[in-house]
């Protein structure tokens, strides 16, 4: 009896040894783990970047480094260094700013005289009476822009309705035409019938001239009276733009 007393006692003893051990451990666990609070409460440092240098270009992340590819150099004036006034002293007279490459002698300006017969003058006059508008200047630069508003000459003019010919004619003596259609716009003119031969075909373009000034896209009724230079005797088909498609109309010069 006495022996199982005092076993009860001893493991009653250590429990209550454990138990105690165990009460004093957690709060310190606890005070440990709350010891340091998350990051997201720490109040965030940042050091300041060094300067970065002007000198050097940022690059893309992800590009390849290297050399940049050689561009040819847009031409310009060249422009005259300035000295700094000295501090106090009147301020030196600054140099006036270089003028941009404007169209008329651009690259542009060629090729559209040989696609258009635009001429520089014609480009000139343009981009004046374009600023005495007030269009800006950055707009004047932009070829597209200042294009629709360049003359043009020996573009297709009308739209051919009637056109009436004689079906004889005498050789090396004009052949007279009266001509019924529309023109696109008030912006374009009829000049004349461009006659250009296929063996025995004659195809009759009517050419005319657009000022390039702003007009109502609304079509313009026109009756025209003119006459086809002298054509060598032969017999000739003749076609022209809008012809029917079962219209067969011919011309006999003798």
């Amino acid at each position: 009896m006495n022996r199982r007393l005092l076993f009860w006692i001893v493991w009653l003893g250590v429990l209550g040894g454990v138990v105690m051990a165990l009460l004093w451990l957690a709060p310190q666990a606890i005070r440990e783990e709350r010891g340091a609070p998350p990051a997201v409460h720490a109040p965030a440092t940042q050091e300041a970047s060094a300067p970065r240098s002007l000198s050097a270009p940022a690059s893309i992340p992800g590009t390849p480094q290297g050399p940049s590819p050689a561009f040819p150099p847009i031409a310009q004036p060249a422009v005259a260094p300035t000295t700094p006034s000295p501090v106090g002293s009147p301020a030196a007279s600054s140099t006036p700013p270089v003028a941009p490459i404007t169209l008329d002698v651009s690259p542009i300006a060629d090729y559209w005289r040989e696609q258009y017969g635009i001429t520089a003058e014609d480009i000139r006059q343009t981009l004046e009476r374009l600023r005495a508008e007030g269009v800006p200047e950055h707009i004047l630069r932009d070829a597209g822009a200042v294009f629709v508003r360049l003359p043009r000459r020996n573009v297709h003019a009308v739209t051919i309705g009637t056109l009436d010919l004689p079906v004889t004619a005498t050789a090396g003596e004009p052949v007279p035409y009266r001509l019924t259609g529309r023109l696109p716009d008030a912006s374009h003119a009829f000049t004349h019938i461009l006659v250009t031969q296929f063996d025995d075909r004659l195809v009759l373009q009517p050419l005319g001239t657009r000022s390039g000034e702003p007009a109502p896209g609304i079509e313009v009724p026109v009756e025209l009276d003119g006459a086809l230079d002298p054509l060598p005797a032969g017999r000739y088909r003749i076609e022209y733009p809008g012809q029917p498609a079962n219209e067969e109309r011919f011309l006999t010069v003798e």
